[in-house]
């Protein structure tokens, strides 16, 4: 009996501390869930936080960024100023800001010249087919050698698309109408770059005895004697500094002219370089270079 009484009281005992204990893990897994939740709760809000300030951030700058395009739009949108230039104009021309010459307006330097029109590509295509030559076709139209032979690949391209019936696009026309085309009458290249280099070597017969002269050299080559092409250069030279004035100086007047009448000071196999970027002049002779001062 005594043993059974003892049991049942170690029984109870170890009920009552297997409650206590449960009782005790149930109160720290609560505590340190609350303190895990309340941490969480704080991140978000600190997260939440930080978005909303980014955002305020990102609309302060998108704020900034509308303020400051505004001005660009208002310019655009108005039709006494921007708006003008939008759409080109009824006739055929640039439609540059204030009717100036250039594109942009902090660059009067740049000034492109008019693409040839596709009247004048179509007479040089007739004109070649006609059996003139390259050199003919370029006095004829002013304008140099390379281009002519461009032309006429341009020309032979576009009739090899043709027979393929490829489609052509049409877009030119009005790029030509917004540029201005120039015609034969207009479009006036100079005739420093109209006279290029031979590309390839002439050998002619002639006998020992006989004379061969520059002119005789010109005709052959199908080109102006030096002297006469020199004259020229000096002449277009001359109209084009007394037209734009206000655009060359009298240094690079002085520098064109002495490069002119200095070659045919010189030996006929010097070799002038001269620096477009600083202006300075180097003559290569006898396989010396040496750099001419200018006065």
């Amino acid at each position: 009996m005594i043993l059974k009484i003892l049991r049942k009281r170690q029984a109870n005992t170890m009920s009552r501390l297997e409650n206590v204990s449960l009782c005790i893990l149930k109160k720290i897994r609560h505590f340190y869930t609350e303190k895990a939740c309340n941490e969480n709760a704080k991140l978000g809000s600190k997260k939440e936080n930080r978005n909303l300030k980014s955002n305020d951030k990102k609309k302060i700058q998108n704020k900034k960024r509308f303020s400051e395009q505004s001005d660009y739009i208002k310019w655009l949108v108005d039709p006494m100023e921007g708006g003008q230039y939008i759409k080109p104009l009824s006739k055929a021309g640039t439609n540059f800001i204030h009717q100036k010459e250039y594109p942009y307006p902090l660059n009067p330097k740049f000034k492109p010249q008019p693409p040839l029109s596709l009247e004048a590509r179509r007479n040089i295509g007739e004109k070649w087919k006609q059996g003139k030559s390259l050199r003919e076709i370029s006095d004829m139209f002013g304008i140099s050698v390379i281009r002519v032979e461009a032309v006429l690949r341009l020309l032979e391209l576009e009739s090899k698309w043709r027979q393929e019936e490829r489609t052509l696009d049409s877009y030119a026309q009005t790029m030509h109408h917004m540029l201005g085309s120039a015609t034969n009458q207009s479009f006036n290249e100079p005739p420093f770059f109209v006279f290029t280099p031979s590309e390839t070597q002439n050998f002619t017969l002639i006998h020992e005895n006989s004379e061969f002269t520059s002119k005789d050299a010109a005709d052959e080559l199908q080109r102006c004697l030096y002297s006469d092409f020199k004259e020229k250069v000096i002449q277009f030279q001359s109209n084009t500094f007394l037209h734009n004035k206000h655009d060359i100086s009298n240094k690079e007047l002085k520098l064109q002219k002495e490069i002119i009448n200095s070659i045919s000071e010189k030996n006929r196999f010097d070799l002038k370089v001269v620096d477009s970027y600083t202006g300075n002049i180097w003559l290569l002779s006898k396989g010396l270079l040496k750099q001419i001062k200018i006065k």
